[in-house]
């Protein structure tokens, strides 16, 4: 592995770009919504792994905000799942 050869380090976690900052790797994270762990659309499940917790404790959350919000929970949901783009990769069967 030549000295800043980006590619041939591994990436733990769900990361994104990779790039130096005075000598340091930083890696930026990236929200995506994931083709395996989705319920609907993987808003849920993006946001979950984004901020390293469990999926189906933000799926409890978002449905308590939506109950109090008189269902206003539902069209944000609608439009992150617009807005969040989806995991990059191949198809998954």
């Amino acid at each position: 592995m030549a000295v800043g050869d980006i590619k041939s380090l591994p990436r733990p976690g769900r990361l994104g770009e990779a790039y130096y900052l005075w000598g340091a790797l930083l890696y930026m994270k990236q929200l995506f919504r994931p083709k395996k762990g989705r319920m609907i659309g993987g808003v849920c499940a993006g946001i979950g792994e984004y901020y390293e917790t469990d999926p189906t404790v933000v799926r409890l959350i978002w449905v308590a905000l939506t109950l109090l919000s008189l269902g206003t929970g539902i069209l944000v949901y609608i439009i992150a799942w617009v807005l969040i783009p989806e995991e990059p990769g191949g198809e998954t069967p």
